[in-house]
């Protein structure tokens, strides 16, 4: 299933945070690279035992995240994940803090991705 985000702003608030199962996230994320950000927010030794194809790795519990966050372009959608959930949840605040407008989460995070 195809999700046309460039009319989600229109039918939802001006934040929109969603959560994907992992086929339809990278379905999502391929069908939107250009206009997207793959963000894995888990350590960096989480990070170094595999990630999910060209994330970028932004640790979450790292002070510096916001700061890292901040040099990025808001203006583009963010496909995050973590390990199970919690983190890539938690950071949407973030986010949003710093004017990103769409946030999609991979439902049940990397754990989730190397079952499928």
């Amino acid at each position: 299933m195809q999700i046309n985000l460039s009319c989600l702003s229109s039918r939802y608030s001006e934040h929109t945070y969603l959560k994907m199962d992992p086929n339809q996230f990278i379905e999502e994320y391929n069908h939107f690279k250009d206009q997207s950000i793959l963000i894995d927010v888990r350590t960096v030794n989480e990070y170094n035992q595999g990630s999910i194809l060209d994330a970028l790795n932004i640790d979450f519990y790292n002070k510096n995240f916001p700061l890292k966050i901040a040099q990025l372009d808001n203006k583009k959608t963010v496909f995050v994940f973590c390990h199970s959930g919690g983190r890539s949840k938690k950071s949407r605040k973030v986010f949003f803090k710093l004017g990103f407008k769409k946030v999609i989460d991979l439902r049940g995070g990397i754990k989730a991705f190397r079952k499928n």
